[in-house]
């Protein structure tokens, strides 16, 4: 199960509106662009601050992805999701997000957090809550979470806390040296039906 946290505060150059993609010259960030936002405003109540992100977007991934394996195979899909008309990024990050899921076979059940009564709970208490509330025994979480997370709440609700040492797969891409650490587009685009299982 995954629950995805609307309601936490958004955070401004992270990953919530922004993603590294492969290019002749190395890594580069496309970005949603979304303005000023107020502090402690969260990220189901942030909007995309205008349309004309979307032709610059799709430009970027065109000009950096035409020469991948399975960009004829993806890309119309793909462009019909960028020139929708959502202004929400929550909306537009779960088009993207389901239709990732989608190429990649991740069979997990999607949940948005929002959806949910949480009682005022904050930070580690909020996720052990959760992961209650949706009968889970088991958290994954990254390695680098250690340093913030509190395993307290999750002992005493019985739920075990599991470090994930991820170690990204290499395969080929457009552009040599492999670089990890892309968004899973760069996956689907070079690999195709071979994506599906590779980060599981």
């Amino acid at each position: 199960m995954f629950v995805l946290l609307d309601s936490v505060d958004y955070t401004r150059n992270s990953y919530i509106n922004r993603v590294k993609i492969r290019t002749d010259r190395g890594v580069q960030w496309i970005t949603l662009p979304v303005g000023r936002i107020s502090p402690g405003t969260p990220i189901k109540e942030v909007m995309v601050s205008d349309y004309s992100w979307k032709d610059r977007l799709w430009k970027t991934i065109r000009q950096n992805y035409r020469k991948a394996p399975y960009w004829r195979d993806y890309s119309p899909e793909l462009q019909v999701l960028l020139e929708n008309r959502d202004r929400w990024l929550l909306d537009i990050n779960l088009a993207l997000l389901f239709w990732l899921m989608d190429k990649l076979d991740v069979r997990a059940k999607l949940c948005i957090q929002s959806s949910f009564k949480e009682e005022g709970e904050k930070g580690s208490d909020r996720l052990a809550w959760l992961c209650c509330k949706h009968g889970c025994d088991r958290y994954l979480s990254g390695v680098g979470a250690q340093e913030y997370l509190d395993v307290a709440p999750f002992n005493r609700n019985g739920v075990e806390v599991v470090w994930q040492e991820f170690e990204h797969p290499t395969y080929r891409q457009v552009f040599e040296p492999f670089i990890p650490g892309l968004s899973a587009l760069d996956a689907v685009l070079n690999l195709g039906e071979e994506a599906k299982g590779l980060f599981a």
